[in-house]
């Protein structure tokens, strides 16, 4: 902005947290250090980032998550310095809402939200419990939320522990009602981010200005540092003077604000990195940032002693919650001090044998009778009870689960092999906190004869935790087995989670251009029998006469002892009761091949329940002495097995050809990448081949057309073709996605009839120009060279799942041609 002065802009009008700023100014530091600033508040906060990204405004203050956001949408602003550290954010209510610390009576909830990440948070968090965004209204109240539960405009909305919750308190002590009646389910707590970082208040600047004016930069924070070692250092001063010079504060709901705020004011004014690598994860996670985002923050301009970052930020957390529990009840001016979490780190069993006693400087140590305290044990024990019940809950939303003795917990590493730990269920119940195991970190870089590809360690560990909403009962009597998603040892997402990669790839879909889907699997597997013999061939093709696509006569044998029919009855009644909606089943065209038709669901719900179907199928097929295969082509003299994805896109206008044509055309466009993730193993490429109704070797589309890979069903209704059960569903979803998500021009005719057949005059005049990759080695250099899905999936992610797979070609490489195929049918 042209002008002497340096332009400052507040997320909002002024509020009581913002003292700091206003009495750099009142106190003459600015002066102090040679700068002129202009102080402005918006009319709409939403606004701040736009006016400070496009220039119109120097400096301004904003939350972590709308600063990388900002970026994310070519914004060049970036932070400075941090104002408020984590102050606790959630779902505020109010308990006569019917709203309890479970997060599932939400439900057919009105939830209020600030801006739009607020609401993309709330959707993701219903997803994460096994909800949709249909089972809550959401109301967008701006800066309103506290107004609008008091006018019963909406149940619950989102807001800050030291600004809305204590507008609220102030509302009920008006009412004659307990201040305690106000609540919140926090954020960081329900979507396990470890702290409330997100919505730390920063000091953030234009890009551009901060490049040109280093130097006012520097004199602008020294003189808000001058300005917050003021107030942490005098607070009753501080409040005192700022309500002089601004009046608008002076009243007893704006000093209650400040003493909520003041625990939360950063002393060393740092842009804390862990923070900020759990929120550039959690924004990943919710689809507002890309995959390869790297986040926009220095701390260069802070020319003084920066504190130590905490060895126990899960602590913290708990230590701040029970003071601001105090500050609450007995108002005053607290904070957590080094001395304290020093003492801590040296003598953990002595600190918390005495915690209470040194919780809250400046207090004496509270009573056993003493109605606060009683009120602060109700409170961590509530916690508690809500953590076990998170364990125990499951069991009701899997059916009638009291019998069930052990837990299954399942991950499907880079070679598509399904991983699991089986946990007793006694264990998982006594848990005091939500259960989790710890995994080595070499589960995402270790080939199916455990052995480690080259950069990757047995050195350290992911937190795998069960995600109960996938929750379903077998495969086996007694067991309950459930998908989990991988978190870092601070509680942040990990980035090569395949199912943390889907979620992302579905939240930017949701946030790019508002597309939800729908996805249906059909599951083909073979089934073989044993022959007994361990040193030569194992199996043999299933004695079945006549055996043939969808006859009736494939099924003749369902009812007698010994026969595959009788597996068959077995595994639909074990589906049914597992809650996997089966559409079809019937015999497919291959020796002993059968096919499931899965119900449509939401893509990660249709992985999941995808992969306890086959485990149910194996295992079915296990008890009676058959073993069943997904190999893509286990007969060289037959058709193949494949996994082929249904795909529609839910969201309104899905079905409008301007939307779903785009979505194809950028499946289309990538198809050669994404063909790394659908056919992911060297055996699959014995299915790609013409001729053989697996959807060939062209890429391109047909209506009805079961030769093209891409087959139109009806509107928005498609059929992935070329992907196989050796597939990781996860990674295969999430790349057709990402590509349909970013898009490109529809520009391919509607291929009648099996590609192959066409002469080269008639593939181009409908586009179709480019062949798949031959094998997974060409399939690995597409996916490497297509810098726009690399850029979408994450580089990290692609370079390990790279290696991962050339390690795994080399290793069956190095098994004779005539014991291959067995190795792999062993194993898959």
């Amino acid at each position: 902005m042209s002008t002497d002065k340096i332009t400052f802009l507040t997320n909002w009008h002024a509020t009581p947290y913002h003292a700091p700023l206003f009495l750099a100014q009142s106190k003459g530091f600015f002066k102090e250090e040679g700068i002129k600033v202009a102080l402005l508040e918006p009319n709409d906060p939403s606004d701040v980032t736009e006016i400070i990204g496009t220039g119109k405004v120097d400096l301004g203050f904003k939350a972590m998550i709308h600063t990388l956001a900002a970026k994310a949408r070519s914004f060049p602003v970036s932070s400075i310095g941090s104002l408020l550290d984590e102050p606790f954010t959630g779902v505020v209510y109010l308990k006569s809402s019917g709203i309890t610390p479970d997060f599932h009576t939400l439900k057919g909830k009105r939830i209020g939200y600030v801006g739009e990440f607020g609401k993309i948070q709330i959707d993701e968090l219903t997803s994460h419990y096994g909800m949709s965004p249909a089972d809550y209204t959401a109301v967008r109240c701006g800066m309103n939320v506290s107004k609008a539960i008091i006018r019963g405009e909406i149940d619950a909305g989102i807001g800050l522990e030291n600004v809305q919750m204590v507008e609220l308190e102030e509302w009920l002590t008006s009412q004659g009602r307990p201040k305690t009646d106000v609540q919140m389910l926090r954020i960081d707590e329900l979507a396990e981010l470890g702290c409330c970082c997100f919505c730390s208040i920063l000091y953030i600047g234009n890009d551009e200005f901060i490049e040109r004016n280093p130097g006012k930069v520097h004199a602008f924070m020294r003189a808000v540092k001058k300005a917050t070692d003021f107030v942490i250092a005098q607070p009753e001063e501080a409040w005192a003077e700022y309500v002089d010079f601004k009046p608008a504060m002076g009243t007893p709901l704006n000093r209650k604000i400040f003493e909520r705020s003041y625990a939360y004011f950063s002393k060393d004014l740092k842009n804390v990195k862990r923070d900020w690598e759990k929120v550039t994860a959690y924004g990943k996670r919710l689809g507002v940032l890309d995959a390869s985002f790297e986040p926009n923050y220095t701390n260069e301009f802070l020319g003084w002693t920066l504190g130590i970052d905490s060895q126990n930020p899960t602590g913290d957390q708990k230590r701040m919650a029970d003071l601001q529990r105090h500050v609450a009840a007995e108002g005053g001016f607290h904070r957590l001090h080094v001395d304290e979490v020093e003492e801590q780190t040296r003598h953990p069993e002595e600190f918390e044998r005495h915690r209470h006693e040194i919780r809250f400087h400046r207090r004496p140590k509270p009573t056993m009778g003493n109605n606060n305290m009683a009120t602060r044990n109700s409170a961590v024990n509530l916690n508690t009870e809500a953590d076990q019940e998170g364990n125990t809950s499951v069991r009701r939303q899997a059916g009638d689960m009291d019998s069930a003795k052990y837990l299954r917990m399942y991950w499907y590493d880079y070679t598509s092999l399904p991983r699991c730990r089986v946990i007793p269920m006694h264990r998982v119940d006594a848990a005091e906190k939500p259960f989790t195991i710890s995994i080595t970190k070499a589960s995402m870089g270790i080939l199916p004869n455990d052995t480690l590809v080259p950069g990757v360690t047995g050195t350290g560990v992911y937190v795998l935790h069960p995600d109960w909403s996938s929750a379903k009962k077998g495969p086996v009597d007694g067991h309950l087995s459930c998908q989990a998603f991988f978190h870092e040892e601070d509680g942040s997402e990990a980035v090569l989670c395949p199912r943390g990669i889907l979620k992302r790839a579905l939240h930017r879909a949701k946030a790019a251009g508002g597309l939800t889907f729908l996805v249906g699997f059909e599951v083909e597997f073979t089934v073989l029998e044993r022959t007994g013999d361990p040193a030569g061939d194992k199996y043999r093709k299933l004695s079945n006469d006549g055996h043939s696509w969808s006859t009736a006569g494939s099924l003749a044998s369902w009812g007698a002892e010994g026969s595959f029919g009788t597996v068959a009855d077995e595994i639909l009644d074990a589906l049914r009761e597992a809650r996997v909606d089966v559409e079809q089943f019937h015999a497919e065209g291959a020796p002993g091949q059968y096919e499931l038709v899965l119900a449509p669901q939401t893509p990660l719900q249709a992985c999941d329940g995808l992969l306890h179907a086959r485990q149910v199928i194996e295992s079915a097929a296990a008890r009676r002495g058959f073993r069943v295969t997904l190999h893509p082509r286990p007969f060289s003299d037959s058709l193949g097995s494949g996994s082929h994805a249904h795909i529609s896109i839910a969201s309104e206008n899905g079905d409008d050809p301007e939307v779903y044509e785009r979505f194809y055309g950028g499946v289309l466009e990538h198809f050669p990448a994404i063909f790394a993730f659908t056919n992911s193993h060297s055996a699959s490429y014995e299915r790609m081949v013409d001729g053989l109704w697996a959807g060939g070797r062209w890429v391109t589309w047909g209506s009805h057309n079961k030769e093209a890979p891409l087959r139109k069903c009806k509107d928005s209704h498609w059929e992935v073709k070329v992907m196989d059960g050796m597939a990781n569903p996860y990674l295969a979803i999430a790349a057709l996605l990402q590509a349909g998500t970013e898009g490109a021009a529809f520009t391919w005719g509607d291929c009648p009839i099996d590609p192959a057949k066409l002469s080269s005059e008639e593939r181009k005049t409908l586009g179709i120009k480019t062949r798949f990759p031959k094998d997974l080695e060409e399939a690995l250099e597409a996916l490497e060279k297509d810098n726009t899905m690399v850029r979408l999936l994450g580089g990290e992610f692609v370079k390990r799942y790279v290696t991962v797979k050339k390690g795994e070609m080399a290793l069956l490489n190095s098994i004779p041609e005539k014991m291959r195929r067995q190795w792999i049918m062993d194993r898959y």
